[in-house]
């Protein structure tokens, strides 16, 4: 569903009208928390989500679910998604391209108040990014919650933007976008776990916190004088992507993909090269949350 509950928007179909009361639930809910008035939903489960694909609605007592457990895919130099790191480290680069999210993107349709959130096949996209997948599944996979990426990068550029992408890859090759997240390299410095406790509840939630303030600006030594002094320059960038609710079908692959740039929302003005490191010791990865 999109940020004003008009449509309805699955990532298989073109998006419909939706039949959601979106309006009616947030009536019952400043209703009875600011009027005191009785609504017949206090006692309800505090969190309902959608589950994308199977099309249904659900209820939990927490988010995410107390029925997710976390599963480490590790991205290797062969361009997977392994259950354990490559025992030796390699650097892959890659040349920021003119990748976009389209002209009806997330962003857009928000400016537009309303608008149709249209992503179409992305399998073209993915030449133009760094791109690792899983084998095809031997079962359905439902991934709800926060996914959260840990990449190991090193940048001709001090500020660098590194977009992740989730994506569903079934077995004709076709892509379609799950969610994304993304992160500038000068905010990467996270806060500790004291500090976090009091913020929002972000600990529980597993998401990485930060403060974005001009103190904990931490820009990339940029690499300048070619790739032998790559790995002295690595960073660590850790962030999570938007939270969904989505079911990955046998014989269907996860896919995250990898850009510098999108030139649809936020086109970059340096043109620059970024490294990412693969493998052991530092194995950038990503935690998915599946439901068990």
């Amino acid at each position: 569903m999109d940020a004003y509950g008009v449509w309805h928007i699955e990532s298989a179909d073109r998006a419909t009208r939706s039949r959601f009361d979106h309006d009616g639930r947030l009536l019952h809910f400043f209703n009875e928390h600011l009027r005191g008035d009785t609504t017949g939903r206090s006692g309800e489960p505090p969190v309902r989500y959608f589950t994308i694909i199977e099309s249904k609605w659900k209820s939990a007592e927490t988010w995410p679910p107390d029925t997710v457990c976390n599963r480490t895919f590790f991205l290797t130099a062969e361009r997977q998604l392994t259950d354990q790191p490559a025992l030796h480290q390699q650097l892959l680069a890659y040349k920021q391209q003119p990748v976009g999210t389209g002209k009806r993107n997330r962003w857009s349709t928000q400016a537009e108040l309303g608008g149709k959130v249209v992503y179409l096949d992305r399998r073209k996209l993915s030449n133009l990014m760094l791109t690792f997948h899983t084998k095809s599944l031997d079962r359905d996979c439902e991934v709800t919650g926060h996914a959260v990426v840990t990449l190991h990068v090193a940048c001709t550029d001090h500020d660098p933007v590194v977009l992740v992408y989730l994506e569903d890859v079934d077995p004709s090759g076709k892509v379609l976008m799950v969610t994304e997240g993304g992160l500038r390299a000068r905010h990467r410095r996270t806060l500790d776990d004291a500090t976090v406790s009091s913020r929002m509840g972000l600990r529980q939630l597993g998401i990485p916190a930060r403060s974005f303030m001009r103190i904990d600006d931490a820009p990339l030594q940029p690499v300048t004088r070619g790739s032998d002094i790559v790995e002295s320059r690595l960073a660590e960038l850790t962030f999570d992507l938007l939270p969904t609710s989505y079911v990955f079908r046998s014989g269907h692959r996860l896919q995250i993909s990898i850009a510098t740039t999108d030139v649809d929302q936020f086109p970059s003005a340096r043109s620059h090269t970024l490294w990412l490191a693969v493998g052991q010791p530092l194995a950038s990865q990503i935690q998915v949350p599946i439901i068990a």
